[in-house]
């Protein structure tokens, strides 16, 4: 809070209490609360009868005519006080006072020579000159300066240092090198051990600042010091010869912008960053007249007068503070004050202007009521008028749910971008619906088509853990990809479609082994078109004979042909197995075929594959394709959980059983750091697969990593991950004639093992009985 201080009358900054921070802090040693003897106000005061602002006043302006009073024990004239600003930064200094039963007197004490050249007579060690310190001990308060004289070096002539004999040694070197006398000696000796017992209890190094506090011989003493190594300078080029004096620096104002900011600077940092600018021509300003450095011809001063000018009337020149009280300027582009284009001050009053508008909103009256019943289905809403709205206020649920995500966000290290879209979504809905009863998926999906700075996938996944989400109804996609081709089945034939359907995702008359959607979509891609096209002529498959089918697929050549030979005989075999039709057309139909023989890869370009991976998780994907022989779909889907990595073993997930495979040192070590990344990455990402990526790796529902992210992998290799695969294949079938051995290591079928043997040993098969 900015207001008077109640002890020292200081204007700035106080607490709670009414008093500074300084003021709260001083405790006079046997101070009391009483009347001052120098101003007469009340307050507190410490032994001599002080305020604490009078000590200040004192040490700041001399005052010989009240030191003389106070000397000879009798109340001196009243002096009043001055205020003082507390500025940030700029402290007062902290005044120590005589103790009261000590006159201020001077005592005249005379050295005498003894027999060395450089020892002076023990007259004893006087504790009031620079009392010593407990070495290592941090200053409470900072070093006031001092003046000392001739005189006080006598009195601390029997004072000892630990770093006297190397100061004696130091003495002599620079004696002999500069050829001078032993009374230069005596008397630099007597200046270095002033210089010595005014270092404070934690500084080894003498300050430059308490050399030119000597009386005499302060270039000599700072020779000294640096020829034994116990100087710190401080002063630039050179030791001041008059002496160096912090009080005498005036306190002034900054010659450009006359801003006040409590040091001794010609310019504030504001106006000297302002000169700096090479766009800053010197010359006279077109308003104040002042030579100073100018845009747009005037001056800073000018252009802060300006900016803070409101209203119609003439400008009005204000001083104000600078350092941190100061204003700010902001005018990269030239402005014409005059007509009201004041960026500064619109911003400010824009500024309260949104916080007025921020206090006047009031919640939003489309809050859900988890208690009222449905009367009839919500319709959809249309979110794209709520989206330029301003936002109504949010509940004190809301606004905690709106934390609770940022935090989530924070301890899942994601994006800022993604972080912020994601945010925006989230707020749009609770400001506007509440949290008392859970949301709709479908106003999330809505939200997220505003624009491509929506996004509420990550939303939906976080309101569904917190319980707050009613979820869509979904369907595998390519399931609703299925429905779609079988829509355009012709109607009368549309039935035996579906059985067909029903019979390979295993809902027949008879059980059977389950198709996955994938490859059921697959076949209808090539059945469809030739339903259609029987279905111009034929009121049910009853009527497709052999000879159909030997039409549709001579129409078809090569690769064409044999997929939609296999989806043919897929439809009628299961047509006749659920008996929709009396016999299977396509049973003795037989499609000429090209096999092709797995080739390997030539060596070249199998020549440091995993050096050029450029990442970690790469590095460990090209190893368990090239070393292990997994595949992409096995490898996208494969479970942290199957890695054993005390046992070396990896279990991968097959339809028709589980595969352990057995890693060798080079897999394990890639794994490992990928593991390592993978933990410092995300260390608290819950995403079940082994292999992630930075959108999967942050979302909750733990998906799998897209097969496009695993073909950009091996797209930057300029290879694919299926013929590495054959690579490896064939490479071991070449060490080994055994089809067993292959089924063992890499988990394939007595089929494709033998396929590879053959194409590795092609002389130990007979002919082919095509080509006998």
């Amino acid at each position: 809070m900015i207001s008077e201080c109640v002890r020292c009358h200081g204007w700035g900054p106080v607490r709670p209490l009414g008093s500074c921070q300084t003021c709260l802090n001083w405790t006079p040693r046997g101070g009391y609360k009483g009347r001052c003897h120098r101003c007469r106000h009340e307050g507190k005061v410490n032994r001599d009868g002080l305020c604490r602002l009078c000590l200040l006043e004192i040490r700041m302006v001399p005052d010989r005519e009240w030191a003389d009073a106070a000397a000879r024990r009798t109340l001196g004239p009243v002096r009043d006080l001055q205020l003082p600003l507390l500025l940030e930064g700029v402290r007062l200094p902290v005044v120590l006072a005589r103790h009261h039963d000590r006159p201020l007197v001077r005592e005249r004490l005379r050295c005498e020579r003894s027999a060395g050249p450089w020892t002076w007579a023990k007259k004893g060690d006087d504790l009031q000159v620079c009392p010593p310190q407990v070495t290592g001990q941090l200053p409470l308060l900072p070093r006031l300066p001092r003046t000392f004289t001739r005189q006080h070096g006598y009195r601390i002539a029997a004072r000892d240092f630990p770093e006297w004999a190397d100061v004696l040694q130091a003495v002599e070197r620079v004696r002999v090198r500069r050829d001078l006398s032993a009374g230069w000696s005596e008397s630099v000796v007597q200046m270095m051990r002033l210089a010595l017992a005014s270092r404070e209890a934690s500084e080894q190094l003498v300050d430059e600042y308490v050399v030119a506090e000597l009386p005499r011989m302060r270039p000599a003493v700072a020779e000294v010091l640096r020829e034994a190594g116990l100087l710190r300078r401080r002063l630039g080029s050179g030791l001041a010869q008059n002496g160096y004096r912090r009080e005498r620096r005036r306190m002034v104002s900054c010659e450009h912008c006359l801003a006040w900011s409590g040091d001794a600077r010609p310019l504030c940092d504001s106006c000297r960053e302002w000169a700096r600018q090479p766009d800053r021509a010197i010359g006279p300003c077109l308003r104040c007249g002042r030579t100073w450095p100018l845009k747009d011809g005037q001056c800073r001063f000018c252009h802060l007068v300006l900016n803070e000018h409101v209203g119609d009337g003439p400008a009005v020149e204000q001083l104000w503070f600078g350092a941190g009280l100061g204003h700010g300027l902001y005018t990269k582009q030239p402005g014409d004050y005059s007509q009201g284009s004041r960026k500064s001050r619109r911003r400010e009053l824009e500024r309260r202007e949104k916080h007025t508008r921020q206090a006047d909103r009031r919640l939003s009256p489309h809050l859900i009521n988890p208690h009222q019943m449905e009367l009839f289905p919500p319709p959809a809403r249309v979110w794209k008028r709520a989206q330029h709205t301003q936002l109504p206020t949010m509940t004190p649920e809301a606004e905690q749910l709106v934390a609770d995500f940022w935090q989530f966000t924070a301890d899942q290290h994601w994006t800022t971008p993604s972080r912020d879209i994601n945010a925006k979504v989230l707020r749009l809905l609770v400001a506007w619906l509440g949290i008392d009863a859970p949301l709709l998926e479908a106003d999330v999906r809505a939200v997220t088509r505003l624009g491509p700075n929506w996004s509420g996938r990550r939303v939906a996944a976080f309101l569904d853990q917190r319980g707050l989400l009613v979820p869509l109804e979904r369907t595998d996609p390519d399931q609703a990809a299925l429905e779609r081709l079988l829509q355009g089945v012709p109607d009368h034939l549309r039935d035996e479609a579906d059985a067909w359907v029903r019979v390979l995702r295993g809902e027949g008359r008879k059980p059977s082994l389950t198709m996955n959607w994938v490859t059921i979509r697959r076949y209808a891609h090539y059945n469809v078109p030739v339903l259609q096209q029987w279905g111009q002529r034929v009121s049910s498959l009853r009527e497709i004979t052999q000879k159909d089918i030997e039409d549709v697929l001579s129409s078809r050549t090569g690769e064409q042909a044999r997929p939609l030979h296999a989806s043919l005989r897929s439809l009628f075999r299961a047509l006749k197995r659920e008996r929709v039709i009396f016999r299977d057309p396509a049973r003795g139909v037989s499609v000429a075929s090209t096999v092709n023989a797995p080739r390997r890869i030539p060596s070249d370009r199998l020549v440091g594959l995993l050096d050029r991976a450029p990442t970690a998780m790469a590095k460990a994907v090209v190893a368990l394709v090239a070393i292990h022989a997994l595949g992409p779909q096995e490898i996208r889907h494969q479970l942290l959980t199957g890695l054993d990595r005390s046992a070396g073993r990896l279990v991968v997930r097959r339809r028709f059983g589980d595969h352990v495979v057995y890693l060798d040192e080079l897999t394990m070590k890639l794994l490992s750091d990928w593991l390592r990344e993978r933990a410092e990455r995300w260390p608290r990402s819950t995403n079940p697969h082994l292999i992630v990526t930075q959108v999967t790796a942050v979302d909750p529902d733990g998906p799998p990593m897209s097969k496009d992210a695993l073909r950009l992998i091996f797209r930057k290799l300029g290879i694919q991950p299926r013929t590495l695969r054959i690579d490896r294949l064939l490479d071991e079938a070449h060490e080994t004639a055994d089809p067993v051995h292959l089924m063992r290591v890499f988990g394939i079928s007595d089929t494709t093992a033998l396929k590879y043997v053959r194409a590795a040993h092609p002389h130990r098969f007979g002919p082919e009985p095509t080509q006998a």
